[in-house]
């Protein structure tokens, strides 16, 4: 049996040249994570771009890592550019592979999608986003650092309080 280590590799938006990689691990970290919007506020209410809802659709399309990577980068990139840097923690949308797989994941801060069975668990600030996903009444959902969940419907259309 062969195990490998993983190792984190910077998405293509978040990598840095010369004096910006002087950065202290501290910094870098709090800057992984941008704080989630507040529940009304511009970010939340702004839908969701044409090209971002397309790379989530094709998160199933292939199963080849680096194509999975690239979709990840431009998911990531698409909330920093156009939603003024409030990224997600990750998403959470119903899987299209088929059988066993019901949904699927996708951590935007390491471009990591992982596939669900009905019965499998998932991370808890993701296990609330899972019956809004099966719902069928939205694309995905978003999760946020702090816990807020924001479905977002087939035209991207955010639904907020």
């Amino acid at each position: 049996m062969e195990f490998r280590q993983r190792h984190r590799q910077e998405p293509a938006w978040q990598q840095k040249s010369g004096d910006q990689q002087q950065k202290s691990s501290d910094q870098q970290q709090r800057s992984l994570v941008a704080p989630a919007p507040r529940l009304g506020s511009r970010e939340f209410r702004k839908a969701r771009g044409a090209g971002l809802l397309e790379s989530v659709a094709r998160m199933d399309a292939s199963l080849d890592e680096a194509t999975r990577r690239q979709l990840a980068d431009q998911i990531a990139a698409g909330y920093v550019n156009d939603h003024g840097g409030a990224m997600p923690l990750g998403l959470m949308a119903v899987c299209r592979l088929g059988p066993p797989y019901v949904d699927h994941r996708l951590s935007l801060l390491e471009s990591i999608l992982e596939h669900y069975g009905p019965s499998d668990h998932v991370p808890p600030l993701f296990a609330d986003a899972r019956p809004l996903v099966r719902s069928g009444a939205y694309l995905y959902v978003e999760i946020y650092s702090d816990g807020q969940l924001v479905p977002v419907r087939l035209d991207g259309t955010p639904v907020t309080p």
